[in-house]
């Protein structure tokens, strides 16, 4: 969770006709973050991350 946390404003993100859509993490800018808070994730953690970050940009897609 502090990855995604530390990530949090790091969203690539774009317009669709009137819709507001979450296209996934920027990782170069989250990487970034990353340093600045001295955390370091493994393979597996990085892993989990992506796993949340599929689940949050499916979730926001459903949205109305």
């Amino acid at each position: 969770m502090e990855l995604f946390f530390a990530a949090e404003t790091q969203w690539r993100t774009a317009i669709a006709g009137t819709r507001f859509v979450y296209l996934g993490l920027h990782y170069a800018s989250a990487a970034v973050a990353f340093g600045y808070l001295g955390l370091a994730p493994t393979p597996e953690e990085f892993a989990l991350l992506q796993l949340m970050e599929r689940e949050v940009t499916a979730a926001v897609a459903e949205r109305p």
